[in-house]
This record gives C-alpha cells, structure tokens and sequence, in this order.
C-alpha cells in the first residue's frame, strides 16, 4: 500500500538533469487521480509526497538522510541520461535498492540517451542496472508514439504513473488527455481574444532592445586573446548612430530603446577591432543578433628581421632562421621573412639560429602588428 510509506518515491538524478526531476516531482504530487479508480483500487486522491534532493552531496557514503528517505520510498525513480549513466551518486541510490530487496521497486525515467547502446557518449543506463537488471525497461519520453514533443511527455509520465500504481495505462491516458485538451481549448481561447485585442498596437509601438554578439567563423589560434582595446560596434539607421564597445568576445553589444519602425526596415552595422577583419553589413533588427567575425590573418602572423654578427655588426646571408617549426633563410641583405599561419599565431615568438652546425636560440621576436613592421634583429654571438 502506498500509504505505508512517507514518500511515493525517491527520485535519483544527476544535478544537470534536475529541470526533469523538478518537472517529476510537481507532475506527481499535483496529479489527482479518479474518484472511480481510488475506490476501485482502495487508493488516495491524492498521492504521497515525492523525495528529491536537492542539496550539494559531500564525497563519502550516503548520508543517514539520504539512506532514511530511500528506505521511506516506495520507489526509486532514476531519470536516465547520458549523465545520470556516469554519476556515482546515481549508481549508490540504485545499489541501495537493489541490496534491499527492492530491485522491483525500480522505475527508469529516460529523457535522453540510448539504451543498452554500448557507447559512453549515448548510454542513458547506470551500469549497476545493466550489470544487475540488464533486462529492465523504462519509460522512454522519445518512444512514446508520435505527435508533439509535449504530448510523448504526459504520455510518458502517466506510462510512468500507472507503473507505480499498477492502474491500466489507458485509464489514466484517456482521462488525463481529455482534460488536459479540454483545459487547452479553454485557455487558448481566452488567451487568443485577450491577445488579439492588445497584442498587436503595443508591439508596432514599443522600442526594443536590441544584443549584438559575435561568432568566430575561421580557425584561429586560442593564444591570441580579445583585443584590450576592445571592439566597437556600430548601428546607424536614418541620420543616428549608436556605439558600444565590447572587452570580451562572449559579451554582446546592447543597443537600447531602439524605435519601433526599425522592426521593418534595415540598419548598417559595423564592427571593427584590432586583429579582426572590419565588418559592414546591412541586417533587420531584432531582438538578438549574432554577427560573423574573422581574425586577420596577417595581424599577428609576418615575422620579419635581419641576422647580423656581433662582433662586427655585419649582415648575415643564406643563415637558418626557426619560428614554431617553420624554416626560412635569410637573403644576400642578411633579411628575413616568416608567415606564421592563423591557427598558431601567438603575440610573441621565440626564433632558433642555425649558422656553421651552431644552433643559437635568440632573443624573443615580436610579430608584425597593425600594418607596422617592427624588424627584429638577432645577433650572432
């Protein structure tokens, strides 16, 4: 009888997964169920209330909490996912129901992921059920027939429900889905005359905010970080220009209070940012934008400089000059020239010489910035 314990039951999961256990714990105990079938199977209409975690657990065994609000639980249900399927936690609750007896009590709650799939990636099965229970099924919110992502989850929720009370499936399914279309219907409409008659004049005559991020499209190299100068983004419409500046290449450029209109007409947007090709490009505002943006490949990656010796101060010619694995030679002018490709740039460099079977490691060279040649020169001790 479910009566006989405090929680219908205890819901195992791993912390990224708890949107499901949350959405679980308020189906279940605000779900009520027929006065027909309470009386039929002697049950409350109202079920037990359902355990779930929701605290930070410390490395170690379970705590007596934990093991308490288990043993309180008529059942044990684990959302399964690729997550839950790696969390040690998850395998501990399971194996403590299984070392009670109640390995029957086990209910899976598959939200993502494969069963039984054999690769780490998709597996949504704690390998304490496939090494103890390989022949368990669950309940899986993608096999439950067509039809809207919404409908395959009550549909799987009340699969779940009806396990746990032993009730037919289609009891439950046919009452719960004539009331949930029926509260539909009602709400939509109302909400549709609502919305129709205010909606449409306070849209066409709000200003908007309008965010502005940015997507790297080409390789680049991760050594080279966000300018500190920062990028600026321009949006210019009509004879108006708003600027902001960004120091990060996550953040987004924010724009406020931008006229209504906009919505229906373009702007031009620029952006420029030392090492980054300059953008000018012509968009619909909305709400939020993402813009393409490329590093400039020669911003950081032309190494140029001349070898002299030291003692007296002569160019060098035909010596081996070293960046990052790449080799060049330097001219008749004791000249030299590197391109260093994007995905390795960095924004300071370190050379090896090579004159007469002599390997020299030089001094730190300094790319090519913004057009400016800065011209290194390595003396040979």
């Amino acid at each position: 009888m479910i009566q006989d314990f405090e929680y219908l039951a205890f819901i195992s999961y791993k912390r990224e997964d708890e949107k499901w256990a949350e959405w679980l714990q308020k189906k279940i105990e605000g779900y009520r169920l027929p006065a027909r079938i309470c009386k039929a199977h002697n049950l409350p209409p109202k079920l037990p209330r359902v355990f779930r975690d929701t605290t930070d657990i410390e490395p170690g065994p379970l705590s007596d909490t934990l093991q308490k609000s288990l043993d309180n639980s008529k059942f044990l249900i684990v959302v399964c996912s690729p997550r839950s399927a790696r969390s040690y936690w998850v395998g501990e609750e399971i194996n403590h129901f299984i070392l009670s007896g109640r390995q029957d009590k086990i209910l899976l709650f598959i939200t993502d992921g494969i069963p039984y799939s054999a690769d780490a990636e998709t597996e949504c099965l704690h390998p304490v059920i496939r090494e103890n229970l390989p022949e368990m099924l669950g309940v899986n919110i993608h096999e439950e027939g067509s039809g809207w992502a919404y409908i395959k989850k009550e549909k799987a929720f009340i699969r779940l429900l009806s396990k746990s009370l032993d009730l037919s499936f289609d009891a439950l399914w046919d009452r719960h889905r004539r009331k949930k279309i029926n509260h539909a219907l009602t709400s939509l409409l109302v909400f549709l005359l609502f919305l129709t008659g205010i909606s449409f004049a306070w849209y066409i005559n709000k200003p908007f905010n309008m965010a502005v991020g940015l997507k790297e499209v080409a390789p680049h190299s991760h050594q080279l970080s966000f300018p500190r100068s920062g990028a600026i983004m321009t949006l210019a419409f009509d004879n108006q220009q708003l600027k902001d500046t960004l120091y990060n290449s996550s953040d987004y450029a924010v724009f406020h209070n931008l006229p209504a209109k906009l919505r229906r007409s373009k702007a031009r947007l620029s952006f420029k940012a030392i090492g980054y090709i300059a953008l000018d490009t012509s968009l619909i505002p909305g709400e939020t934008q993402v813009i393409p943006v490329s590093r400039d490949a020669s911003y950081f990656g032309i190494i140029q400089g001349m070898v002299r010796n030291g003692p007296d101060d002569r160019l060098m010619a035909d010596v081996e000059v070293e960046v990052l694995q790449i080799k060049t030679r330097t001219d008749a002018n004791g000249r030299f020239r590197l391109v260093i490709p994007l995905t390795i740039q960095d924004t300071v460099y370190r050379a090896t010489i090579r004159y007469h079977e002599k390997t020299i490691n030089s001094n730190i060279i300094y790319p090519m910035q913004h057009n400016n040649l800065i011209l290194n020169t390595i003396y040979l001790k």
